[in-house]
């Protein structure tokens, strides 16, 4: 009886490692599971028996390695879901010299990433972070991550004000040959120059934009991005109407779930109605994101500022101060604090 026990227990072993014994590259459409035999900026390829495959960037959802330790697999989830300390929590548990090739490139990976998503919400210094994106760019040019890491590197220098050197970045992701991060690229271009009123070019890049994603299942997010993009300067340049069609289209048509989606579209209504001369819609676009979606970020820190103005012009002073102290406490390091 022990010995059919030990067995069973022997077969249950086996089984789960032959499961576990496999790289995963998680897609829109399914898992690949093998060994990852290659990488590069643009392609992960994938040995399953005497198939070699090669999955291009654009298809990839997140890649999970085999034997990787847990609280890795736990900061990659926490940092892709907004959970940027938590996740730089996780990392520092491991040790870069007991990890090994992907594994470790992985570890460099997230813990730049985290650095630098929490400097954009004014935690660390940008400088820093930037820095620390260009040593992993320098030190994985094959990386998988290349791109996203660009893109990064992007937004860090267009916080700082270089917007010449930020659309350069993002340029790189203009350069492959997929439409989705053709349009990332337009986009990202198309928020620098809204940034700074050029709200004409600005329209005619997220135009592009939605252009090349209209119809490609892969490009989804980028064309709602550009639709809202559009939305915000079309706002700014007086057809706030029509800035707010495109909004409520977006937040009806959409995920509730969504939060990075639902908060970035009501920023645009906010956009849209304070624009119209509306502080009371305008409001409660605004404090939509501050009750639902708080872990939106950089939406969150601009909703926020906007509430800190609105609650004054309908005479809640107190509800003012509290929305300008959560900014302070809570993204004190960026541009829509410093506003």
């Amino acid at each position: 009886m022990r010995n059919l026990a030990l067995i069973a227990l022997a077969l249950v072993w086996s089984s789960s490692a032959g499961l576990a014994l496999s790289d995963q590259v998680r897609k829109h459409s399914g898992t690949d599971s093998g060994e990852i035999t290659d990488t590069s900026p643009l392609a992960v390829t994938i040995k399953k028996g005497s198939t070699t495959k090669e999955i291009p960037l654009v298809e990839i959802v997140r890649v999970v390695f085999d034997g990787e330790p847990s609280a890795l697999g736990q900061a990659r989830v926490n940092a892709r879901n907004g959970g940027y300390r938590t996740a730089l929590n996780k990392l520092g548990t491991l040790k870069p010299r007991d990890l090994r090739g992907l594994v470790r490139e992985d570890h460099e990976f997230y813990t730049a990433y985290s650095k630098a998503k929490l400097a954009l919400l004014g935690e660390g210094e940008l400088g820093d972070a930037g820095r620390e994106l260009g040593a992993f760019l320098k030190s994985h040019p094959e990386s998988f991550h290349t791109l996203e890491a660009t893109e990064l590197v992007g937004d860090l220098l267009a916080a700082v004000g270089k917007d010449s050197s930020a659309t350069r970045m993002y340029a790189k992701l203009a350069a492959t040959p997929w439409p989705a991060y053709q349009a990332r690229a337009l986009v990202r271009t198309g928020e620098l120059l809204e940034r700074r009123g050029d709200h004409a070019e600005a329209i005619e890049r997220f135009e592009q934009a939605a252009r090349l994603a209209e119809g490609d299942p892969l490009s989804e997010e980028q064309l709602l991005a550009a639709r809202l993009g559009k939305a915000k300067s079309l706002a700014a340049s007086g057809s706030a109407d029509e800035a707010a069609s495109i909004a409520r289209g977006v937040i009806s048509e959409g995920d509730p779930e969504d939060a990075a989606a639902q908060a970035a579209a009501y920023n645009a209504l906010g956009a849209s109605r304070l624009a119209a001369g509306d502080a009371k819609d305008a409001l409660f676009a605004y404090l939509h994101v501050d009750l639902l979606y708080p872990q939106s970020g950089e939406a969150h820190a601009e909703a926020l500022h906007h509430l800190a103005d609105l609650w004054n012009r309908v005479g809640k002073p107190s509800e003012s101060r509290a929305a300008r102290e959560k900014l302070s406490r809570e993204y004190a390091g960026t541009r829509w604090a410093k506003r």
